[in-house]
């Protein structure tokens, strides 16, 4: 899927699935964005998980 189309604003505060990643315990998740744009992890958008904050590729998000 092309996550620019599915995803074309990213805010702070958007609920976004959490798909496609290698920390299999994450995938189905729903998170917050937090920080869409990462300046030290480009193409990465700021979510977070259980309190915490991840950086996670755009294309493993997914609208909630």
């Amino acid at each position: 899927a092309d996550c620019w189309r599915v995803l074309p604003d990213l805010t702070d505060g958007t609920i976004v699935l959490l798909v496609g990643l290698q920390r299999a315990d994450l995938n189905g998740r729903r998170a917050v964005v937090r920080q869409p744009v990462v300046p030290s992890k480009p193409g990465r958008v700021g979510v977070e998980v259980d309190g915490k904050i991840v950086a996670i590729k755009r294309e493993n998000l997914e609208s909630s």
